[in-house]
């Protein structure tokens, strides 16, 4: 029963999970420049940009300029540039749909390049990355269980909701858990922030994030390591979330 039970695990291991890429961002952080972003230099980007970006609103204020595509699109578009830092993100804001993490990357690489050139940035000293992914509790290889606050409750935690519910006076609506990996030695310049928890919209899936920092100096056009980050953040959830997800999953 055991080596029948760890056979079906393996081999539901060995198969490609989808998952949704809800939301994609990066904070690309440099020394602090009091003048980056004056009107002129901003409004600059926003003209280099905008078409292929496809932001379509302007605003500035006294010390950070903000950029992003209409809200009543399903996936928004925004950039942040501030005197410390330019903040890029893409996210689906309306349905259960994905992002195209392919285009992101190149967004974002002609979004730095642009960015940097203009206003004068050496370098970067670190990128901070959110990851924002859904994944179906059906792809756990669970019968019995569909819904992911029962999942992480019963079969994660090895609890009943007779154990939580008494102690708070009322049931959970949302039910997760959070992780903090740091640096090893092994990869010394990044550290990842992941939380597992049920998606509030609904719990057929797994709201899955990971908040990854990577370290590291990125001199002006070396524009490649940000899509490698990305993977790396990417695949930190993508694969080690689905081995440790799948071990509760079986019959």
């Amino acid at each position: 029963m055991v080596k029948t039970r760890n056979k079906a695990l393996w081999e539901q291991m060995q198969m490609p999970v989808d998952f949704h890429d809800m939301k994609l961002s990066t904070d690309i952080i440099f020394l602090p420049q009091p003048h980056a972003v004056d009107f002129a230099k901003a409004q600059e980007i926003f003209g280099a940009i905008s078409n292929v970006v496809g932001l379509r609103r302007f605003q500035h204020e006294r010390d950070r300029a903000v950029m992003d595509s209409p809200l009543e699109d399903k996936e928004v578009t925004s950039l942040a540039l501030m005197k410390d830092r330019i903040s890029f993100s893409t996210a689906i804001v309306v349905g259960v749909s994905s992002i195209d993490a392919d285009q992101f990357s190149q967004n974002l690489k002609f979004v730095a390049e642009e960015c940097f050139n203009r206003m004068n940035i050496p370098f970067s000293v670190a990128r901070a990355w959110d990851v924002e992914l859904l994944l179906s509790v059906s792809k756990m290889g669970s019968r019995e269980v569909s819904d992911a606050r029962r999942f992480l409750v019963e079969r994660a935690m090895h609890l009943e909701g007779e154990q939580i519910a008494p102690h708070f006076g009322r049931p959970a609506q949302m039910v997760g858990m959070r992780f903090l990996f740091p640096p090893t030695p092994q990869s010394p310049d990044n550290s990842f922030d992941v939380r597992i928890e049920s998606f509030a919209r609904d719990p057929g899936y797994f709201f899955i994030s990971n908040n990854a920092t990577f370290a590291a100096p990125l001199p002006r056009g070396n524009y490649e390591v940000l899509e490698s980050e990305l993977k790396r953040a990417e695949e930190f959830v993508k694969e080690n979330v689905t081995k440790f997800l799948l071990q509760f999953g079986g019959e």
